[in-house]
C-alpha cells in the first residue's frame, strides 16, 4: 500500500520508541489518538492510507477539531507524478488537501524528502500554539521512498500566551473578593494546561462551587464538596442563576 515505507522505517527506527498499535478500522485509529491527547495533553498521531481510508478517520479528526484536540493523521498518496490526474483516475484517489483544510488547523504535502522536517515541525507548531487542534500531512509514495539529507527538527513546545494584562487581572481580583456568590466555570483548558491543583485551591479558598463543561469532566473529583454537574446540569444551571460572579 501507500505508506508500507513508513512501516519499515518504524520497525528500523522506531522500535521500543514509538509504540503502535494497529486498528480494524481507520475511525478508530483517530479516535485512540483524540484520547491519548487528552488523558496525557501530548499530541496523538493516526496512520492511514489515502483516500477511503483518510477518510474513514476523518470522523475522529473532526471530533478533535470541534473540541480543540491536538491529533495528526499522517496518510500517504500515490506519486507526484499522477497529482495531475484526477482523483478519480487514481488508486484510492481523493484530493485529501480540500478534503481536510475545513476541519484541521493544518493541511500540507510533502513534495520532496527535504520538505518532511519542516511540514512535521509546522503541523506541530500549528496543533500545540493558540487554540489546539488537529493536522494532516500527506506523504506521496515517492518521496516516502526517497532518499535525502534531512535533520530531525527538535521537540516542538506549546507555545507561550504572553504576558497577562496586569490591568485586567486587578480588576477581576476585585470583583471576585466583592462577590458574595461566586461560582467557578471550568474547561478542558485546565485539564490541558495542568491547572487541576491550582483550580481545587482556588475553589476551597474562595468556598466557591465548581461546574465543569462537558470537556472538563476530572478537573476537580466529582467526590469534592465544591464539585458541582456540569454546567448545563440542574445543580450547575441553578448555581450559575444565582451567583453574583462567575469566573470561568
Amino acid at each position: 500500500t501507500q505508506n508500507i515505507q513508513i512501516y519499515d522505517s518504524l520497525l528500523r527506527c522506531g522500535a521500543g520508541v514509538i509504540d503502535h498499535y494497529l486498528v480494524r478500522h481507520e475511525y478508530a485509529s483517530t479516535i485512540m489518538a483524540d484520547g491519548y491527547a487528552r488523558a496525557t495533553g501530548e499530541v496523538g498521531v493516526a496512520l492511514t492510507v489515502p483516500g477511503p481510508g483518510a477518510s474513514n478517520a476523518s470522523t475522529g479528526l473532526l471530533e478533535a477539531f470541534t473540541d480543540c484536540v491536538p491529533v495528526l493523521l499522517i496518510t500517504g498518496q500515490s506519486e507526484s507524478r499522477f497529482y495531475h490526474r484526477h482523483p478519480s483516475k487514481m488508486f484510492h484517489g481523493l484530493d485529501q488537501m480540500s478534503f481536510f483544510e475545513p476541519i484541521t488547523k493544518y493541511c500540507a504535502i510533502a513534495r520532496t524528502v527535504e520538505d518532511i522536517p519542516r511540514l512535521v515541525t509546522e503541523a506541530f507548531r500549528a496543533m500545540r500554539s493558540g487554540r489546539p487542534g488537529p493536522a494532516m500531512l500527506e506523504f506521496p509514495q515517492d518521496v516516502i521512498l526517497g532518499e535525502g539529507e534531512a535533520l530531525v527538527p527538535p521537540r516542538v513546545q506549546r507555545a507561550e500566551d504572553g504576558e497577562p494584562d496586569a490591568a485586567a487581572i486587578a480588576w477581576a481580583a476585585q470583583r471576585i473578593r466583592e462577590a458574595e456568590r461566586p461560582i467557578l466555570l471550568a474547561g478542558s483548558a485546565v485539564i490541558s494546561g495542568d491547572a487541576c491543583r491550582e483550580l481545587r485551591e482556588l475553589a476551597e479558598k474562595l468556598q466557591a462551587p465548581v461546574a465543569v463543561t462537558r470537556l472538563g469532566k476530572g478537573a476537580l473529583r466529582e467526590d469534592h464538596p465544591l464539585a458541582l454537574s456540569n454546567i448545563g446540569g440542574f445543580l450547575g444551571t441553578e448555581a450559575l442563576n444565582l451567583a453574583d460572579c462567575a469566573v470561568a
